[in-house]
């Protein structure tokens, strides 16, 4: 999600205002929260859905029902190519690595990340992809790993020296997308 001229933009919210529209719904109004607040909110009736792109899973899937998938994006390594001379291409080494990774808190990537053998001192959380490549700048992580497209959309416009690592062969690209509760059948 980008903000311009205080309105939420992105893939996600954009096709969230097309759909409502044709649907009759003449105004969305977006609500911003931290990545790992989006369900939680949502159940706690702070919001009626999440109009951003969650990523599928199994886990997420028990707790809301999906918009059929509107990106199909999957794990990228970000780092600064001064500080890391031969980045990990898997995650299996990521964690043979002892790297410090920075994933977004809530995200599908803190679980795979543990998952994989990174250790819980190993891993630091941030609310979104901006904080997460300042952490990075700041030398608080050494390696972000996240979307490749919500990275890329950050990046543009700065003038880092970074490397990219894409695709993961044991994180591959998966769907993502808009969420609902169970019972909001009529959404």
């Amino acid at each position: 999600v980008l903000f311009r001229s205080g309105s939420i933009t992105g893939i996600a919210p954009d096709v969230v205002k097309t759909i409502m529209g044709r649907l009759g719904v003449p105004k969305v109004e977006g609500v911003v929260a931290a990545y790992g607040e989006l369900i939680p909110g949502m159940q706690a009736r702070r919001w009626d859905f999440v109009g951003a792109c969650l990523t599928i899973t199994k886990l997420r899937c028990e707790q809301v029902r999906f918009m059929d998938p509107i990106v199909i994006d999957g794990g990228s390594f970000l780092y600064m190519k001064d500080q890391i001379a031969n980045p990990p291409k898997t995650m299996t080494e990521l964690a043979q690595m002892n790297l410090t990774v920075g994933v977004l808190t809530g995200g599908a990537h803190s679980q795979l990340t543990i998952a994989k053998g990174v250790t819980q001192a190993n891993l630091k959380q941030f609310p979104n992809d901006p904080a997460l490549i300042e952490g990075m700048q700041a030398k608080r992580i050494q390696i972000v790993l996240g979307s490749l497209q919500g990275l890329q959309a950050v990046l543009r416009g700065r003038n880092l020296n970074v490397g990219i690592v894409y695709p993961i062969p044991d994180n591959p690209p998966k769907g993502s997308g808009p969420v609902f509760r169970h019972a909001d059948t009529d959404l």
